[in-house]
């Protein structure tokens, strides 16, 4: 999990942003003897494995994300913020955006006050089950036809926060991390994306953005049972850097041991 997140928590500092964590990501992985690896992630880790490919540029040969963020990357202050997009990426940012006025409390009050729902979300179990039920209920972007998750499965997700006391510390990365969504510098790493129904990522918006360099892979996988969507975006993962020819014929995922983690965060202070 990342700094802040589950049993890699809490962190007790200010700084860990995108930057400190691939750092810490990178440090783990020489710790673990890797000369070379892959760096995959979705959502926040669509732009954490981009940030390692940028941070370890010698090691990692390539990048798979998912739940790719791009449209942090618009300039709506000029003249024409979707200028050079496609009629439909346009329809994408216009969905997209309506999409997220409408959900993005969540993010503003962790971006801005996050210590705040902290002291919330630690001191009320109910509470902190309905922040989490919001992923698992209200985004759905099927409109209701998602596979039911079940409950175990929530109860453990919420459980595991809860006893990590980890609900501050993984809102603050939003905080320490807001400039990330604008994208970064070409790290020159071949990057892949795999797009799911309901994901916003926009071609053209990320190859402006600096933030990935896209060659060839990009994927349109079926929403089904979730365990066929992560059988799915694993062979996805494989298939792209496989076709790339860039890591031979075996895959070393991003790995995350709790324990090697805490060493290469103390490694990399």
């Amino acid at each position: 999990s990342l700094p802040g997140f589950a049993f890699s928590g809490p962190t007790t500092e200010r700084g860990w942003d995108v930057t400190r964590t691939a750092r810490a990501f990178a440090q783990v992985m020489r710790d673990l003897g890797y000369a070379d690896y892959v760096a995959s992630g979705g959502d926040f880790g669509s732009l954490i494995a981009p940030e390692v490919g940028r941070v370890d540029t010698a090691h990692v040969r390539a990048v798979h994300v998912n739940a790719l963020v791009t449209l942090g990357s618009i300039d709506w202050r000029s003249a024409d913020p979707l200028a050079g997009l496609t009629d439909k990426e346009r329809a994408v940012v216009y969905r997209a955006s309506a999409s997220w006025q409408e959900r993005s409390g969540y993010a503003a009050i962790q971006s801005t006050r996050p210590q705040t729902l902290a002291y919330a979300l630690n001191d009320s179990p109910v509470g902190l089950l309905a922040w989490h039920l919001a992923w698992f209920v209200d985004y759905d972007p099927t409109t209701s036809d998602q596979t039911p998750v079940d409950l175990d499965a929530v109860l453990t997700d919420v459980t595991i926060s809860w006893v990590t006391q980890t609900a501050g510390s993984a809102a603050r990365l939003y905080k320490e991390s807001g400039s990330a969504f604008a994208g970064g510098r070409v790290s020159g790493v071949p990057t892949a994306v795999a797009v799911f129904p309901g994901d916003a990522a926009i071609r053209t918006l990320a190859e402006q953005s600096g933030s990935l360099t896209l060659r060839g892979a990009y994927s349109l996988v079926g929403l089904r049972h979730d365990a066929d969507l992560l059988q799915d975006l694993a062979g996805d993962t494989a298939d792209a850097h496989l076709e790339a020819g860039e890591i031979g014929n075996r895959l070393d995922l991003l790995a995350e041991p709790a324990a090697h983690l805490a060493a290469g965060v103390a490694g990399e202070q």
